[in-house]
């Protein structure tokens, strides 16, 4: 593009202006963090912090109920929290959407292995369960995400109790259904 003498560009006339992606998706970012970051805090002093006796995390079932499905949960809260507060013409891009919605939940997977790295992760489950719950949680929060992106763009049905009250058609009333006036008797 070249420039007049009054700085602004020439051969932009009809085109829209450009909007920043970067900004709309470090929103979604921070979103996320602090949606990971509290109810990650709040799930480990609420279940493991209280229930999570040496004994009992020597249990596999233990283990799933005080560590993986909590995890599971906070991911998903974190994704449909990230997921939500992109705006729809990054939604529509099958780039940016799940680099806005998945992010932070697998930066936070990466700073889990590599803080743990040597002390937890000593078995398989240490390196899959993590993995798994971040796959599930995601998907189930992607899929909530689209459910209620469908349900907010769909057309409302019309009720069957917005039409006005006709006793004619309806019954109901004083009498329970019929008219006595309609008929004379009394």
């Amino acid at each position: 593009m070249s420039s007049d003498s009054s700085g602004r560009e020439r051969g932009n006339a009809g085109a829209a202006p450009r909007t920043p992606l970067f900004l709309p998706l470090v929103r979604s970012w921070v979103a996320g963090a602090l949606v990971l970051v509290a109810a990650g805090f709040m799930v480990g002093r609420a279940l493991e912090v209280t229930l999570g006796t040496p004994e009992r995390l020597e249990s596999f079932g233990w283990r799933l109920g005080l560590r993986h499905v909590p995890s599971l949960a906070v991911t998903a809260l974190a994704v449909l929290a990230a997921a939500r507060l992109l705006p729809e013409r990054l939604r529509a891009s099958r780039m940016l959407y799940p680099l806005g919605c998945l992010a932070v939940p697998l930066a936070g997977l990466g700073h889990g292995y590599a803080v743990s790295w040597g002390w937890d992760l000593a078995d398989i489950e240490g390196l899959l369960m993590p993995a798994a719950s971040l796959v599930t949680g995601a998907a189930a929060a992607i899929a909530v995400d689209r459910l209620l992106e469908e349900r907010a763009t769909a057309p409302v049905p019309p009720s069957a109790y917005s039409s006005a009250y006709d006793r004619r058609h309806h019954g109901g009333g004083r009498t329970g259904g019929h008219d006595w006036r309609a008929r004379g008797d009394r």
